[in-house]
């Protein structure tokens, strides 16, 4: 800026009460209002009191504003995509979510039902990753694939007399398919003689069952009901589940297990055979109480 002669010095006036003439001003000064007219123009303030005076001061000028306007949303941009990049799952939540909103407007739901599907959703999407898990899931070596799935699944859903003995290499399966739901305290989960196709295992809260006459409360993680509805064996709940507390269970619809396991019929096969001891035990309750992974991490489809 200095080379291109002392205009702007001039322009920007001297201080009455220091040198009169800019070739006499301190250097630190003329450092100052130099670093001073590079900022504002680089941030496109261009406060206007510091100007060229000559064409040659002009046409630095023009190539200093398109140099520091290139850099200056170089940075923008850059920072812009550091916050973005730092917080991708919650970009697609919202996305997700104002894609359910236009389409609940679009077929007019109800207030009450609007809002038990978006609650719905909402627990969802905070529980799920950005990425489709099943994806990386199924590109994974089978031994890393095992690794994966045994750290991510909740010890629950791997003691679980259905998927305890799966052959290695399929336990990542079960890691896909599985969902979350929460229930308020009271809330009917299912009720004997509806229809189901469903497995449902308590991950969270206390809850009672009723099934035979019996009815047994206070029954912890890791209780499990609904196996036959899954496997297709009952095409209806054999067994009515109420919330004691506030509930967070896992499932498994029939539709999202048999798509899973379709390629391996001897799987199914062989969890077909255990169909005995759900009849005979429609509610399961381990006898050990389950401690799972971090609680940060849980099954995501």
């Amino acid at each position: 800026m200095a080379a291109t002669g002392n205009g702007w010095y001039e322009s920007y006036g001297p201080d009455p009460s220091k040198d009169q003439n800019p070739e006499d001003w301190f250097w630190w000064r003329r450092y100052v209002i130099s670093f001073y007219w590079a900022i504002t123009t680089m941030t496109t303030v261009g406060y206007g009191d510091v100007t060229p005076q000559d064409d040659r001061e002009r046409i630095f000028c023009v190539f200093a504003m398109i140099l520091g306007v290139a850099f200056y949303s170089y940075i923008i941009a850059t920072v812009a995509s550091m916050v973005t990049a730092s917080d991708a799952k919650q970009a697609v939540y919202y996305e997700r979510m104002e894609e359910l909103r236009s389409w609940m407007r679009h077929y007019r739901f109800g207030l009450t039902l609007r809002r038990r599907t978006r609650r719905f959703f909402k627990e969802y999407y905070a529980s799920s990753s950005a990425i489709d898990d099943a994806a990386i899931l199924e590109n994974l070596a089978p031994r890393l694939q095992e690794d994966v799935a045994n750290y991510l699944l909740h010890d629950a859903i791997k003691h679980h007399p259905l998927f305890r003995d799966l052959p290695e290499g399929t336990l990542w399966k079960v890691l896909a398919i599985v969902r979350q739901v929460s229930f308020d305290p009271d809330a009917v989960v299912i009720a004997s003689g509806a229809p189901s196709s469903t497995l449902f295992i308590l991950h969270q809260g206390t809850c009672a069952c009723a099934y035979n006459g019996k009815s047994r409360q206070g029954l912890g993680e890791g209780t499990s009901f609904g196996e036959l509805c899954m496997l297709g064996l009952s095409t209806t709940s054999l067994v009515t589940c109420t919330c004691e507390t506030a509930c967070v269970f896992f499932f498994i619809p029939r539709d999202r297990f048999l798509a899973a396991f379709s390629n391996l019929p001897e799987v199914l096969s062989a969890m077909a055979d255990k169909q005995a001891l759900f009849r005979r035990r429609r509610v399961r309750v381990p006898k050990v109480v389950v401690v799972g992974p971090d609680e940060s991490v849980s099954p995501r489809s």
